[in-house]
């Protein structure tokens, strides 16, 4: 007879689960109930390690990075545990869950204590209660309604790009260009060239490295070792920001300006014309420069009281990723079984108007991913302008609806671009 399994809580190491949520909860009721004596406490032992230990608390520290390294590098770095012939996640997985979790906690941690900011707000004093204020306004902010809705999963995704740029530097340059295509992907992210500047940090970091290894094989014997956990990376992040910075970021930057300048000039001529335009540019490049130079002029078209074309630019951008996903489920032989898989999910992200979710499967087959892509949004901003559809909300994809002017014809317009994407996939793409 096979051994009957153990359910979820009696593999549960509970010792270890209990154990610190106590203490935690513990210091948290002392914090709020002894809120001056803890501050105090937390001082003086910021005190003590910062003044009194000094330089002794660096050394542990550094003594610490060295043991790791050690560890590492030595016999004992090479001992594996469990079961290793089939892990249950890849190294890819298990960072993105590290990554989501740490932010995820970031934002509940916020989402408990928002109010704090408020309760001291003069502002708020003068509305008369400050008790009664300051646990409405993160309701609106920071609290679990917006977040719930949309956050828990934007968060997951706003690595998308530095993921992308690293991954494919790792490609190019094997480990040590995952860090340096990283740091390019998150300058990408943060600033004005979106997926595009991931993609050219993506095959620079990779370059960069390869370059570096070349250069570094000339060395001594003893420097040349520790290249790859030294000189590689040190180097090769300054290369990267000094390129983003001066290099890729005010190219992409211009390239907005330019965008945002043509299509203020096109707003009085066709309707339809500048609708297909809008919408096509949300899928050429899922979250860089052409997308946000479409959302940014939808948007300041709100504030101008012209609705049409923010209602054009936000069914453009939830067009690819709802064509993405039926096209994984009508044409399951141009995908891999991964990318089958994750496809249902792109219906979510798509009707809650967050294109991102679009990007592997661009960054996979550009060629043949992103044209298709393009036309379904262009179809789909055009019959929005047609059927005189508008929108007063910057985002929200369809928990926005209730304030869409003419919203059946806005879901046609919405399905008919998403069934010309998926179809135009189905004959552009290859098998896989």
């Amino acid at each position: 007879m096979k051994p009957k399994q153990k359910s979820f809580l009696q593999n549960l190491d509970w010792v270890t689960t209990i154990l610190p949520f106590g203490c935690i909860t513990l210091l948290c009721c002392l914090f709020m109930i002894f809120p001056e004596g803890s501050a105090n406490i937390l001082a003086s032992i910021r005190f003590f390690l910062g003044d009194q230990l000094g330089s002794y608390y660096l050394l542990m520290g550094l003594g610490a990075v060295i043991c790791s390294l050690y560890m590492a590098f030595s016999r004992f770095g090479s001992i594996k545990l469990g079961d290793v012939e089939k892990p249950q996640y890849t190294a890819f997985q298990w960072g993105s869950m590290m990554f989501t979790c740490g932010l995820a906690a970031d934002i509940l941690f916020y989402s408990f204590s928002e109010w704090v900011l408020y309760a001291t707000d003069p502002h708020l004093a003068e509305m008369g209660s400050i008790q009664d204020w300051a646990g409405v306004y993160p309701l609106f902010h920071w609290s679990f309604i917006p977040w719930g809705f949309y956050l828990v999963l934007a968060v997951a995704f706003g690595f998308m790009l530095p993921v992308l740029a690293g991954y494919i530097a790792m490609a190019i340059g094997d480990r040590p260009a995952l860090a340096v295509g990283f740091v390019g992907g998150m300058i990408a992210a943060g600033g004005k060239s979106g997926f595009l500047g991931a993609l050219v940090a993506g095959f620079a970091a990779g370059y960069i490295i390869v370059g570096l290894k070349k250069v570094c094989g000339k060395l001594p014997e003893a420097v040349e070792k520790i290249a790859p956990v030294l000189l590689y990376p040190v180097f090769g992040i300054l290369i990267m920001g000094l390129l983003m910075t001066f290099a890729v970021e005010p190219v992409m930057g211009g390239i907005n300006t330019a965008l945002n300048a043509g299509l203020s000039s096109m707003s009085g001529t066709s309707k339809i014309l500048l609708g297909m335009i809008v919408g096509g540019m949300m899928s050429i490049d899922m979250g860089g420069p052409f997308n946000k130079a479409a959302y940014v002029f939808g948007t300041a078209s709100i504030a101008a009281g012209n609705y049409d074309i923010m209602a054009a630019v936000m069914v453009g951008g939830m067009t690819a990723p709802c064509a993405i996903a039926l096209a994984t489920m009508l044409f399951k032989n141009k995908f891999t079984k991964e990318q089958r898989d994750a496809g249902p999910t792109n219906f979510i992200m798509g009707l809650a108007f967050i294109t991102e979710g679009a990007i592997p499967f661009a960054a996979s087959d550009p060629l043949h991913v992103l044209p298709a892509c393009i036309a379904g949004s262009a179809v789909a901003g055009a019959l929005s302008m047609a059927f005189n559809c508008t929108l007063m909300a910057p985002h929200g994809g369809i928990f926005v609806f209730p304030v869409v002017g003419n919203p059946l014809q806005y879901l046609i317009a919405l399905v008919a671009g998403t069934v010309v994407s998926a179809l135009l996939l189905g004959v552009l793409k290859k098998k896989a």
